[in-house]
């Protein structure tokens, strides 16, 4: 047999082999956890992270506390200019207050505001009530100011065409889901009254602008709900969210793909990452997380390709935030 002939033999026994043992194409839905490290535990409890990346530094915001059952959360601020190493920037307290589910968020003008729920320590008590501060640098705060009446509680902050944006609701469930806008991110006057979303409301409430203008809510009750509306944000539409998840915080990739954070349906002891279809009002769960404990809150950023996440866990013995770095 000619020489010429006896390789292409060889060859058509070979490629087929190496076909069947390359490794499987990348899928483009695939998530693959990094690292996964400890970011901050240095209270008691920790519980709540806000994530944010501005002027090139990163920020994050966190309620800290006495032990479990003990009242007097505050909150303390961090910074990074790589994520690995963090700094406390600021410890914000108010006196007799219980300060819980802070938000972070940049204005347009580079300020840096931060949103927080108050429960007074005294019973009986003033109403539940949320608090504002403002800050050019993380370190040094303004305020707080109240945006709302007492009893109104603001859900966490975004903007959207230079115009701070925020869902709220009474804390006893008496009054209709509210949209609230504010040109300047302190102040805030009713954008759309009534949402038209029935049913009792509890944290976490979720609102997040997709880059088309696309605004998409998730708010919790019996049944996780979905809601979608185009600008002016006054007309929305809602729907269950399958199959019931209870998402934490959701980020847009540069594909217009929506993952969210999320407890998945039926209170499983887990915390997921997954792809959400606002169109089809569902949550397709793709990575599991080391995670244990209640809602102890997480937050996403997208930057460089790379989501980068912050949440609460206790899977290491108590209430501690942890940072983890997807592709």
């Amino acid at each position: 047999m000619p020489l010429w002939l006896a390789a292409a033999a060889i060859l058509s026994l070979l490629i087929p082999l190496a076909l069947l043992s390359a490794p499987p194409a990348p899928s483009a839905d695939r998530l693959v956890l990094g690292e996964v490290r400890l970011l901050w535990g240095r209270g008691e409890q920790n519980t709540d992270p806000d994530l944010l990346h501005h002027r090139e530094r990163w920020h994050c915001v966190l309620r800290e506390a006495g032990p479990a059952g003990s009242n007097g959360g505050a909150l303390r601020v961090l910074s990074s200019a790589d994520g690995r190493v963090w700094q406390s920037s600021a410890l914000l307290r108010l006196p007799g207050e219980d300060l819980r589910r802070p938000s972070l968020c940049a204005a347009p003008d580079g300020r840096l505001l931060l949103a927080a729920e108050a429960h007074s320590t005294a019973l009986p008590g003033p109403p539940p009530r949320t608090f504002l501060w403002s800050s050019a640098d993380g370190r040094d705060w303004e305020g707080p100011v109240q945006p709302l009446e007492a009893g109104l509680l603001l859900g966490p902050i975004r903007w959207h065409l230079n115009r701070a944006y925020s869902l709220a609701f009474d804390a006893w469930n008496k009054e209709p889901l509210r949209l609230y806008s504010s040109p300047d991110g302190l102040k805030y006057t009713v954008h759309a009254p009534d949402l038209a979303l029935s049913g009792r409301r509890t944290q976490p409430v979720v609102l997040f602008f997709r880059r088309d203008g696309l605004a998409v809510a998730a708010v919790s009750s019996a049944q996780t709900r979905l809601g979608e509306a185009r600008a002016p944000y006054r007309a929305w539409s809602w729907r269950p969210l399958e199959p019931g998840a209870q998402p934490l915080a959701m980020a847009e990739l540069a594909d217009g793909r929506i993952l969210a954070v999320a407890i998945p349906a039926g209170g499983a002891q887990s915390l997921a990452l997954g792809w959400l279809d606002p169109s089809a009002a569902e949550w397709t769960p793709s990575l599991s997380l080391p995670w244990k404990g209640a809602q102890n809150g997480a937050a996403l950023v997208v930057r460089d390709g790379t989501l980068f996440m912050a949440y609460g866990s206790e899977h290491e013995g108590r209430s501690m935030i942890y940072w983890a770095e997807i592709s």
